[in-house]
């Protein structure tokens, strides 16, 4: 069990790690290339909330290279490495369950 313990800590760690150094590169090309700019409300909520209010982000970058006929790979990473982080914390918890 403490085997299966670890295998999701670290799919919970290097899910959400991946989001978050996407979701800052999302808001870096965002501010460069869109004008976008976070308000106090976003950049406060990211800061207690992290990866979640990154979606919102991913979605206007989406948006924006959709517009521009771009590929969104960026988006994609950050939307796979959300989802790895939930499986980590929901096999985490599971883990712990079985415990």
């Amino acid at each position: 069990m403490d085997a299966l313990f670890t295998i999701f800590l670290g799919l919970l760690c290097i899910g959400a790690i991946t989001a978050r150094v996407t979701g800052w590169m999302m808001r870096s090309w965002l501010a460069t290339n869109a004008g976008w700019m976070d308000s106090a409300g976003q950049r406060f909520l990211r800061y207690f909330f992290g990866i979640f209010v990154d979606i919102g982000t991913a979605n206007n970058f989406l948006q924006q290279k959709k517009q521009r006929n771009e590929p969104p790979t960026l988006a994609y990473v950050f939307f796979s490495s959300f989802g790895a982080t939930m499986l980590g914390l929901l096999g985490l918890f599971g883990a712990m369950a079985a415990h």
